[in-house]
């Protein structure tokens, strides 16, 4: 089996779609990565932000705080901050969409093993702008990872 990560990055829709669904691809990868006990997950001002944002559009704000209490809960954390400057340079310098910068650089200061998402042109340019993480979509790193 392959060694699992001990730093992880899931992008928003990750934790909205399986938050959402529990049968889905990203409701499984939450399962799995609740019960790895050595897994730190990392979180953001901006991850927060887009969980706070989108899950208000879904849902509600009730639905929002049961989420973030689950992360919190259920995952040893560990929160990371992006600062303005450092979006502004990464806008200059790839071609990450303006929407996915600060979630890149979220996986880069929390110098993650790898980042989980659904968006694959956030995994496209991740991967062509860096050697420091793997990029999955749930359903990939479930088959890597969970034999």
């Amino acid at each position: 089996m392959t060694q699992l990560p001990q730093r992880v990055l899931l992008d928003t829709n990750v934790f909205i779609i399986g938050f959402l669904d529990n049968d889905s691809e990203e409701g499984k990868l939450l399962d799995f990565l609740a019960s790895l006990s050595n897994l730190t997950l990392i979180f953001s001002n901006e991850l927060e932000l887009q969980v706070r944002r989108v899950g208000k559009r879904l849902k509600n704000r009730d639905w929002v705080g049961l989420l973030l209490h689950y992360i919190w809960s259920t995952y040893h954390v560990e929160y990371v901050y992006v600062h303005e400057n450092d979006v502004k340079h990464v806008e200059k310098t790839t071609n990450i969409h303006r929407e996915d910068v600060r979630i890149y650089l979220t996986a880069l200061h929390g110098q993650v093993d790898c980042m989980i998402s659904a968006n694959r042109e956030l995994l496209k340019e991740s991967m062509a702008h860096q050697n420091r993480f793997r990029c999955f979509d749930a359903m990939s790193f479930l088959n890597e990872f969970d034999n």
